[in-house]
């Protein structure tokens, strides 16, 4: 019976690359965070991925009038394996820019961890601010919850840290194998473009914006950089939803972050959507 298992698998696997070929997936997730100051914020990404194609856009609504300024409209971006450069674009300005590759990729990974700003909360994940490592739990749920319509097991992963707490929470799926292939093509575009560059493969910087392209497990990989003692397996699956709260020496979390999908679905490829409307003037930034 476990033959036969691996067998549909197999087959299965060589299919939707097969697939993958004449299609294109659209992705789209949706980010609810609340910072300190700035208040609630809500970002809707949408991606759409074909071979030899990439296409993000995002939109921003920040609740907090005095915040608004920061709201720069829906912006996006087009990767074309084969192409130099990177296409940039804002919707409601009716503009765009070109970008090189080495700005969207080299640039991100510059330090800003030297931030004097007491409303931030980044901190070291390795240990407190005594050197002390945290402690980590996790828990499953025993039952199954149906989440955006899948099937989901809940997993609560907690980290104490000695005046801090981060607090996981994920539902998971086995298996998704729509997000798989879309992954598979984004990144193969990526390496189109990246290819010669010498990216600094031991930067661990968590850009959440950046985690709401893939909806990886995002506890897997806080747990990995911990310099701790606990023995954690890590979580098998997919996260089609994602709760972060991080507390620091209060009931009320300091900020609080989620991210859950709300369309996943493969299409006939068509190439007119990886195209910026004529109209658009092109600008310099």
């Amino acid at each position: 019976m476990l033959r036969n298992k691996n067998l549909i698998f197999i087959i299965f696997y060589f299919f939707s690359l097969l697939i993958a070929q004449d299609v294109q997936i659209r992705l789209s997730v949706v980010m609810r965070m609340s910072a300190p100051v700035v208040g609630p914020i809500k970002v809707k990404i949408d991606q759409i991925t074909a071979p030899g194609f990439y296409k993000y856009e995002e939109k921003a609504e920040i609740k907090r009038f005095v915040f608004r300024w920061m709201n720069e409209g829906a912006e996006g971006e087009i990767m074309i394996s084969g192409t130099d450069k990177i296409i940039n674009y804002n919707i409601d300005d009716e503009v765009y820019w070109l970008e090189n590759p080495e700005d969207y990729f080299l640039n991100p990974q510059k330090d800003t961890t030297n931030n004097d700003n007491n409303n931030s909360i980044s901190f070291s994940i390795k240990s407190d601010d005594n050197g002390v490592s945290p402690k980590v739990e996790r828990v499953s749920g025993q039952n199954i919850e149906i989440t955006n319509g899948y099937r989901t097991k809940k997993w609560l992963t907690s980290i104490f840290y000695t005046s801090k707490k981060l607090i996981i929470e994920e539902w998971i799926v086995e298996k998704l194998p729509l997000l798989d292939i879309q992954d598979s093509l984004r990144t193969n575009v990526y390496r189109g473009f990246t290819d010669g560059m010498e990216l600094d493969s031991n930067n661990f910087t968590f850009n959440l914006f950046d985690f709401g392209l893939n909806m990886r497990t995002f506890s897997n990989g806080i747990i990995s950089k911990i310099d701790t003692n606990n023995n954690i397996d890590p979580i098998l699956g997919k996260s089609v939803k994602t709760k972060i709260l991080f507390f620091e020496g209060k009931e009320k979390p300091k900020f609080e972050m989620s991210m859950e999908i709300l369309e996943l679905y493969a299409e006939s490829v068509d190439t007119a959507f990886f195209t910026i409307p004529e109209h658009f003037k092109r600008i310099k930034k």
